[in-house]
């Protein structure tokens, strides 16, 4: 949100933007890496094959620093560039698993999968980014400066939203079983399968809103309303959708054993609603200045959260 926002409204900033961010990025992504592995040795002493997996999945973290070509495309509305490099690296890295069944490989290379996947999003998009002439990559230290101020209380928000998204896995897993984490896993992916379309909506919608704003109060709050309305006109088809075939939607994907999970995912599906507008709502927090509020509604949703859930899950389970 804010590389994009800094792109639409700095535009012969481009080369420091984005230097900065990839340097940033770069650097949080090692300290990650290395707290990772340093966690996993400490919680899983002995067992040498999850650590090497983990470790080889790590260098996804690097690998993805480099998304940001990614955002200086969409500040450009040319989104497409990087859905092609995206969908090659995708081709090339199915090809890779399909021949790491025939041939039988161990979980480690399918562990470093994840990672090559990154890899070659990476490449493809710096060589597209040096034929397109994009201004060449430099750090700055007052452009990084002026990024983290109004990136901290969206990181903090984003910690938050991923405590929310993981606790209930954990809790249940704690309170009741791992068969219940299954069901559970499997109601919520299926409400996320379709994100991908609004995902795309919200990323062409971005930069549109943010320069909307530098030019009219009215045209920012049109295309904002006109955002949040189809965010919720889809969300709802979709809820009405699995509502109505939860059972054979889950028998289809799942199989019968999963049939558990119907009562949940019909319940699960109606949070799409409301996640997305937490995503477009970023959007409008960041081009008035206001992202502070981002992080107290997000601490605020962790705490209901972990509280709603040790009072219902002895209650109601899974749902």
């Amino acid at each position: 949100n804010v590389i994009i926002k800094e792109l639409v409204s700095n535009k012969n900033e481009d080369g420091k933007i984005l230097g900065s961010a990839l340097f940033m990025r770069l650097i949080s992504s090692l300290i990650s890496m290395s707290l990772l592995i340093i966690i996993i040795y400490l919680l899983n002493k002995g067992d040498k094959l999850i650590l090497l997996i983990a470790f080889l999945q790590s260098f996804s973290l690097v690998f993805s620093a480099i998304d940001v070509i990614c955002y200086w495309y969409q500040s450009k509305l040319k989104s497409k560039v990087t859905t092609i490099a995206q969908t090659i690296a995708y081709l090339i890295m199915s090809l890779y698993k399909v021949l790491l069944v025939i041939f039988k490989k161990n979980l480690a290379w399918f562990g470093f999968s994840i990672s090559l996947d990154y890899m070659l999003v990476a490449i493809i998009l710096f060589i597209v980014y040096f034929k397109d002439k994009g201004q060449r990559l430099t750090f700055s230290a007052p452009v990084a400066k002026r990024m983290i101020k109004q990136s901290y209380p969206l990181i903090i928000s984003g910690v938050m939203i991923n405590i929310y998204g993981q606790i209930d896995k954990i809790m249940l897993g704690n309170m009741l079983d791992f068969s219940a984490v299954g069901l559970y896993t499997a109601a919520v992916t299926i409400t996320g399968l379709w994100y991908f379309v609004p995902s795309s909506i919200i990323e062409t919608a971005r930069p549109m809103i943010i320069e909307a704003k530098d030019t009219s109060n009215e045209l920012f709050a049109l295309r904002l309303k006109q955002l949040y309305a189809i965010l919720i006109y889809m969300s709802v088809a979709y809820g009405v959708f699995i509502t109505l075939t939860a059972k054979y939607v889950i028998r289809l994907l799942y199989g019968q054993a999963y049939l558990g999970a119907q009562g949940a995912l019909a319940i699960s599906v109606w949070s799409c609603a409301f996640s997305l507008m937490g995503s477009a709502n970023n959007i409008f927090l960041l081009a008035e200045g206001k992202t502070k509020f981002a992080q107290w509604v997000c601490v605020a949703g962790a705490i209901t959260n972990i509280i709603l859930n040790a009072i219902m899950i002895p209650l109601w389970g899974i749902k």
